[in-house]
């Protein structure tokens, strides 16, 4: 009888220890308050619309018309920067250098004196790091 006992007992144990550690590896690997609630990132949101205007002022081949709106243009895309970046996001480690990269063609669009030909690319240039932006912060698309 006693290793009938002994033996229920290390089973109890096994048991017992196995829910602990399953317990706590449960948390194992996630960030806590990272990507578990929903990111809204909303500077990122209106620039998202401000870059679609640009680019269909471009598709258009309304040019000048960019130029023309530039500013707002750039203080929607200059307003997604580090400091509005939501603490939630997904994966800051791929955010960070996207926004070296937006920064990048933002700048080459404030350049006073821009050729119109070269708008264009700026502006269709942005688009796939903006999406990259979304997709790597986990930020919510309208």
């Amino acid at each position: 009888m006693k290793t009938g006992a002994s033996l229920l007992h290390r089973l109890f144990s096994l048991i017992l220890v196995t829910t602990i550690a399953i317990l706590i590896c449960s948390g194992c690997g996630k960030k806590e308050g990272k990507s578990a609630s929903v990111v809204t990132w909303p500077e990122l949101v209106e620039f998202d619309k401000r870059l679609r205007e640009a680019e269909a002022l471009v598709a258009e081949g309304r040019l000048l018309e960019v130029l023309e709106k530039r500013n707002t243009f750039l203080n929607a895309g200059w307003a997604v920067a580090p400091s509005s970046v939501p603490e939630n996001v997904a994966g800051m480690d791929k955010v960070r250098p996207l926004l070296g990269d937006l920064v990048s063609k933002l700048n080459g669009l404030a350049a006073p004196s821009l050729d119109s030909g070269i708008v264009g690319e700026l502006v269709t240039g942005t688009r796939p790091i903006v999406n990259e932006l979304f997709v790597a912060s986990g930020a919510e698309r309208p």
